[in-house]
């Protein structure tokens, strides 16, 4: 059966410590809809509960998605309960990237060649199973892959879904706070052209992380050289 590893960092060692308990994801399912693919974390700032928001190989219109809450064994091993499937489909590719905004309480999934869809991250939210908004569907050749959340308060910044192209993903940027009066409509604010082969994963930080990236930084998957690239953030979007 497939399942989720977790691993504790130990300081600065640079050794990681496998913890995983009982983290089975999928029950009931066989091939590629038992198959996991992208993660997301999410923590619920109100308990600090810890969840797992996993995608699959392949999956239903609807549930294609399933949320798992992690807790702490009293051996010190993490075990993953599923608290709910939930999640449109459109049906053309497949859903691998998935992204949380514990702050405003979101989580957002790529639906590849359809768009970046968003729903509420916590399971017990009122109407948690209803979409509340699908954007990026335009101005895209290539998939709809790695999605980040670049912070530039607690709950401002934006939103980076990847176009992966060979030779040259495309990073498009929407506003995290959606639009005056409504939310969840997210428009796009600027395309980042990289120099990464074929991206799927990507991470985003603002921070000053020295003299190459003094307003953040946005870090791709290279493909091609099977390694990372990391892009200062531009100012003009700080």
């Amino acid at each position: 059966a497939h399942r989720l590893r977790v691993f504790q960092v130990q300081g600065k060692s640079p050794y990681l410590t496998d913890i995983t308990g009982s983290t089975h994801v999928f029950a009931g399912e066989t091939g590629a809809a038992a198959e996991p693919m992208g993660i997301g974390l999410y923590v619920r700032e109100r308990d600090g509960a810890v969840f797992a928001i996993v995608s699959r190989k392949g999956g239903p219109r609807h549930g294609y998605l399933a949320q798992y809450r992690l807790t702490l064994s009293p051996d010190g091993k993490v075990d993953a309960r599923e608290v709910r499937r939930f999640g449109a489909f459109s049906g053309h590719q497949e859903i691998e990237a998935v992204c949380a905004d514990d702050a405003l309480g979101y989580v957002y999934y790529a639906d590849e060649g359809y768009g970046v869809r968003k729903y509420a991250a916590d399971p017990d939210a009122p109407s948690p199973g209803k979409e509340l908004g699908v954007f990026a569907r335009q101005g895209y050749q290539g998939d709809h892959e790695g999605i980040a959340l670049f912070a530039t308060g607690r709950t401002t910044g934006y939103l980076i879904s990847t176009e992966q192209v060979p030779g040259g993903s495309r990073f498009h940027v929407f506003g995290r706070e959606g639009s005056p009066g409504k939310p969840h409509n997210h428009a796009e604010i600027a395309v980042l052209q990289g120099t990464a082969d074929e991206t799927d994963g990507i991470e985003a930080a603002s921070g000053n992380f020295g003299s190459g990236f003094p307003t953040g930084v946005l870090i791709a998957m290279n493909s091609k050289a099977r390694n990372f690239l990391l892009f200062p953030w531009p100012v003009a979007l700080r």
